[in-house]
């Protein structure tokens, strides 16, 4: 029995006894691994796309996305840093489930409606905006109306 088999704890009885039965054998979970152990690292679970927006859309992504979303994983976007409201539009569009700056947002009360409505978490960074020169200084920042 190897070291880690031997310092396995059982979590339902508390005993550090190792158990005579073969790792084989011992009971486990659905996942294949002994119940209560944490899962395999590291672990994938979701995709973002970041960069510079303004060369290229979210559009052509979607399919992408889309394959992502049928595996199980979770979407995030970087959109309207440095472009408007539309690149924010279009992240959702593709199933985008977060949004990394979305700092155009507040330029359209409708598209704030469908993020707050939708539960859509917002990533917002204002020294990457002041760094990017996209919003001139903290004072200026438009994130008191997003909150």
């Amino acid at each position: 029995m190897s070291a880690v088999n031997a310092s396995w704890v059982s979590r339902s009885t508390g005993s550090s006894t190792p158990s005579a039965t073969s790792p084989s054998r011992r009971r486990r979970g659905s996942s294949g691994r002994p119940p209560n152990s944490a899962p395999p690292t590291p672990s994938i679970v979701g995709i973002g796309l970041g960069g510079d927006e303004r060369r290229a859309g979210s559009e052509p992504f979607r399919a992408l996305f889309a394959e992502a979303a049928r595996a199980g994983l979770r979407l995030t976007n970087h959109a309207g840093e440095t472009t408007g409201p539309e690149a924010i539009r279009e992240a959702l569009a593709i199933g985008s489930e977060r949004i990394g700056h979305a700092l155009s947002a507040v330029k359209d009360f409708h598209l704030m409606q469908d993020l707050k409505e939708r539960a859509t978490p917002l990533e917002l960074n204002p020294t990457s905006n002041l760094r990017t020169g996209v919003c001139p200084s903290f004072a200026v920042h438009p994130l008191p109306p997003v909150f």
